[in-house]
């Protein structure tokens, strides 16, 4: 039986009567998620005693009885026995498929199967569609990356410090939910029930890298030729390729451009948002640096990528010249 978002929580509800379920889906997270919360309702509703068994694939195929030892077998501590079977880790899906078509259902244990994605041509499917005390799940990738960000940070008591955290989170997560949640749970403990900043979910979560890049790209244009130097040689330490390096310093270039063409006057009027502790050297670059010496630094910066690539050997030096270059004094 097909079991869609509208009917889930009168299946929740019912769950006892659902001995075999089957939850797929792009989104792994997703499908951890719906297993779990089954599973939870299932211990409620067996006053906590519940025993989950996992099936190992290996031993799956060692020997024919491992799987139905397992899935008839009764708890003596437990009053309910659960057998998760993750779909992924098997050869394929008719491996299991004909011992599940073998199962006497009555006197079998609650079992879920998680596996990814799986399509409506699949026989394993076809056999959890046709019965109505099987349960068929199918989980969707999120398209609404920001609310599902938002609904675990709320999840572990989370509060950011401006849209742009958020903004930065919707772009390094993307659409999966189990990364989404571990990484949102990793930074719950980074940040120990404080508010969350952008430094800090660099910090925590983020490309480190990324604190001395921006540090070195909002120099340019504005900053004494001793301090550009001591930038970039802190960036040499990140180990980033030089086309990483050179593109964020043209991505950055062509913002203070985009921004001086619409007489934007002030960083937090840019779009996608910049973080406000980077406004003030922005707002320096805006002022002093004219649209003429932008295009020219870009067209530096392009003709310094094709440089670096012929003489490989020598592209730390060639990158340490161009950039001092751009520097005020």
């Amino acid at each position: 039986m097909l079991i869609n978002d509208r009917e889930y929580i009168k299946f929740i509800e019912n769950i006892s009567i659902y001995k075999l379920i089957l939850i797929h889906g792009q989104d792994r997270g997703k499908v951890n998620e719906k297993s779990l919360e089954i599973a939870k309702r299932l211990n409620s509703l067996n006053q906590n005693s519940l025993e989950i068994i996992n099936i190992d694939s290996d031993e799956f195929y060692k020997s024919e009885n491992y799987f139905y030892d397992l899935v008839y077998q009764k708890s003596f501590f437990s009053k309910l026995t659960l057998v998760r079977i993750n779909l992924d880790l098997f050869k394929s899906d008719k491996d299991i498929l004909k011992s599940l078509e073998n199962l006497d259902i009555n006197k079998a244990n609650h079992i879920i199967i998680e596996s990814k994605y799986l399509s409506k041509n699949s026989l394993i499917t076809s056999l959890f569609k046709k019965n109505n005390t099987y349960a068929l799940i199918t989980c969707y990738q999120e398209t609404d990356v920001k609310s599902s960000i938002i609904k675990y940070l709320k999840h572990y008591s989370i509060s950011l410090e401006d849209d742009c955290s958020l903004s930065y989170l919707s772009e390094k997560f993307g659409n999966d939910t189990l990364v989404t949640k571990n990484e949102i749970k990793k930074l719950a403990l980074y940040s120990n029930g404080k508010k969350i900043n952008y430094t800090t979910i660099l910090e925590a979560i983020g490309d480190n890298s990324l604190i001395t890049l921006n540090e070195l790209t909002d120099s340019i244009g504005i900053e004494k030729k001793v301090k550009i130097n001591y930038l970039y040689e802190k960036t040499l330490n990140l180990g980033l390729n030089y086309i990483i390096f050179l593109r964020s310093i043209s991505r950055h270039l062509r913002i203070l451009l985009e921004a001086k063409s619409n007489n934007l006057k002030n960083a937090k009027d840019i779009r996608p948002l910049i973080h406000f502790s980077r406004h003030t050297k922005i707002n320096q670059q805006i002022k002093n640096i004219s649209m003429k010496q932008l295009k020219k630094y870009l067209v530096q910066i392009y003709e310094l990528e094709i440089a670096c690539k012929n003489n490989y050997g020598i592209h730390q030096l060639l990158i340490k010249k161009s950039i001092i270059d751009m520097s005020s004094y």
